[in-house]
């Protein structure tokens, strides 16, 4: 979070105005008004200047609280209501750029993943290999990550949200790789489960489970179907194989601008799928010790996009964001030799630039 205030006010019938601190110089906009404030001002000051008290207005839900305060102690406006919907609204559905992003943000995810696992070897820790993730990404034309990457060996794997540490690989461990890049502003994110030579059948059944569970989901998508229903439909696959106390999370999260976007798949979302959104199916098995061994590969993260509805028509199967190693019934690493995968997927992203611009400001302020 930012220690400096930057906001964006967007008020009926006036211009928009983007309340930042005097450090930071922006470019002249065509569309916006900038309204400098320095580091001596009381920024509660600065804001209410621009803000008409005789009006509600609407705050973004990243608006820090130290901001927001003084403002209501004030009357800054005449009352003050969650106001994000706008941009939320906005967001939920890309357009034709935004998905041409989202494809080649997917695309270098899938080529960091294939790198990833040439990382993998007998005696290699998850730091390690996570401490050389950065450049990967560097190397695909990412800005950066998405998330911290989750690098998880053996037992460790049975955390959703584990963070590296110096577990050493040992022959016969699982691998998990949870990982995202940024690309352009915009988000990856994906989970791949990999196996040594030595696996046991139930390893390998619950696998398969995990997998049919993420095809099931994926094979329903189509404009009004609802996320409770897809979420639902997974689920059914892990409870009728008895694993359904194992699977602890909804099947997925939008993702855009951000990792995790407002919206969701899960069984408590009754909106419907249309044109534009982006979103993930991650289904997973998470087995407490001594088994404890999370089977989230092929099927986990996979981001499903929908387009124009014309050229998807209902109850088509949506085309995939990512790719690598979907498609196999099981996916091995061979520890001592080093398994590389193979990608050929291929995208020519071109941009967009006005919901980037949004992304950059702490809170979003709606006056009507």
């Amino acid at each position: 979070m930012f220690e400096r205030f930057c906001g964006v006010l967007l008020a009926r019938d006036a211009e928009p105005v983007i309340l930042v601190n005097a450090l930071h110089q922006l470019p002249e906009y065509d569309n916006a008004r900038v309204a400098y404030h320095t580091d001596t001002d009381v920024v509660t000051n600065a804001i209410a200047r621009e803000v008409n008290p005789t009006k509600p207005l609407g705050i973004d839900t990243v608006m820090r609280s130290g901001f927001l305060m003084p403002l209501m102690d004030r009357h800054a406006a005449s009352e003050f209501f969650l106001g994000d919907f706008a941009v939320t609204a906005a967001r939920t559905h890309k357009d034709e750029a935004e998905q041409e992003l989202m494809r080649a943000s997917s695309a270098a995810n899938d080529a960091v993943m294939a790198d990833a696992i040439k990382l993998v070897h007998e005696g290699v820790t998850e730091r390690e290999i996570a401490d050389q993730m950065l450049g990967l990404y560097r190397k695909h034309n990412c800005e950066g990550f998405s998330f911290p990457p989750i690098v998880s060996l053996g037992a460790n794997a049975g955390d959703p949200h584990h963070e590296p540490d110096n577990t050493v690989l040992k022959r016969g461990d699982v691998v998990l790789f949870d990982i995202g890049g940024r690309h352009r502003n915009y988000c990856s994110d994906m989970t791949r489960t990999f196996f040594g030579a030595s696996r046991t059948e139930e390893t390998a059944r619950i696998y398969d489970i995990v997998r049919r569970a993420n095809e099931t989901a994926e094979a329903l998508i189509a404009p009004g179907v609802r996320m409770c229903d897809l979420d639902r439909a997974a689920r059914d696959v892990i409870e009728d194989a008895g694993y359904g106390q194992y699977f602890t999370h909804r099947l997925g999260h939008s993702i855009g601008l951000q990792d995790h976007e407002p919206g969701d798949v899960s069984l408590v979302n009754e909106q419907v799928v249309e044109p534009g959104m982006t979103f993930s199916i991650e289904p997973g098995i998470y087995l407490p010790r001594p088994h404890r061994r999370p089977h989230r590969g092929l099927g986990p993260s996979y981001r499903v996009r929908r387009r124009d509805s014309q050229r998807i028509p209902p109850r088509s199967r949506p085309p995939r964001l990512a790719n690598v190693t979907k498609g196999q019934p099981l996916c091995h690493i061979a520890i001592t030799s080093r398994h590389e995968n193979e990608l050929s997927t291929t995208f020519n992203p071109h941009g967009s630039t006005m919901r980037v611009f949004f992304e950059k400001w702490q809170a979003l302020y709606l006056q009507f």
